[in-house]
């Protein structure tokens, strides 16, 4: 039996006649009764009493019409539950850099919410090539990453630059911007930075050995922004920060930039989706505008 036998005997149950079942399915009667008795065959029962008329089920038929009902409702919360039209439910996964992921958790989150409330938005923390990997076997929906090279990320799966911004050293304000002026200097005191595997620290690994100045000098290896930020407001190191996240902090943190003329990074922050996202595509249409508009151009 196949689905279109199973809507045929079911709308000829509902409307009482062949001919009215021809009439709704755009069928012609033929084709009709060819199908209900396929579906017969296919069930060794017979469904229809065919010396009435309107036609009445048998009672095979009305156990045949209670399940054949089920399977079309079934079917039909299948498609749409797949499909990109309908409201979106259960749970979206992104990804999110180490230094992404508290952008990922305010505005995106709550528009979310708002939006569709149905949806259940789940972010996973961890590196760039991590997430993309997770991306590539299905645990990801979504990605938001950093990348420090000029190029796009080493994946075939669809990916949009949301922006391009400098990275900025970061200390407490009641330093001299005129003592600082060099990694070497800055390297004395230390540096309040992520993990290894993290690209800011990686460029400021290369650029103290370009100066000969070693290793950076570590006072503090940490994740969480806040942390960072409370440790060079006190003047305890220096820190590393793009310029959109260290522009909504400066102020209220007491902290400043320094420039360095010879460490300029860019870092690139980019949206990566997996393929056939169906209903999801449209919050993650959302979050990716979202994003966009919070990330330095």
């Amino acid at each position: 039996m196949n689905l279109n036998e199973i809507l045929t005997f079911v709308t000829v149950a509902r409307v009482g006649s062949i001919q009215g079942a021809a009439r709704q399915l755009h069928m012609t009667q033929s084709a009709v009764s060819r199908l209900v008795q396929r579906l017969e065959l296919d069930l060794g029962a017979t469904l229809f009493d065919r010396q009435t008329k309107p036609l009445i089920l048998t009672h095979d038929g009305r156990v045949a019409l209670e399940h054949g009902q089920r399977v079309l409702r079934a079917t039909d919360a299948f498609s749409e539950a797949l499909s990109p039209a309908a409201a979106p439910s259960g749970v979206l996964r992104i990804g999110a850099a180490h230094v992404l992921a508290e952008l990922v958790a305010e505005r995106p989150l709550d528009l979310l919410r708002s939006t569709f409330p149905d949806l259940t938005l789940q972010i996973s923390i961890d590196w760039a090539g991590a997430l993309i990997e997770r991306l590539h076997s299905g645990a990801l929906d979504a990605a938001v990453i950093s990348l420090l090279t000029e190029g796009k990320p080493r994946s075939e799966l669809p990916a949009r630059r949301l922006g391009k911004e400098q990275v900025r050293i970061m200390g407490a304000a009641n330093l001299s911007p005129t003592r600082w002026r060099s990694l070497r200097a800055m390297n004395e005191i230390g540096w309040v930075i992520q993990p290894e595997g993290c690209g800011y620290r990686t460029a400021l690994t290369q650029a103290l050995e370009r100066e000969g100045a070693g290793p950076p000098k570590v006072i503090v290896e940490a994740f969480s922004k806040d942390l960072q930020l409370s440790v060079v407001a006190r003047g305890a190191g220096f820190g590393l920060l793009p310029v959109s996240q260290l522009n909504a902090v400066a102020g209220k943190r007491k902290i400043k930039t320094f420039h360095v003329p010879d460490f300029q990074p860019a870092v690139s922050t980019w949206f990566i989706r997996r393929l056939q996202l169906g209903r999801l595509s449209r919050p993650l249409d959302d979050i990716e505008q979202a994003l966009s508009l919070v990330i330095a151009k």
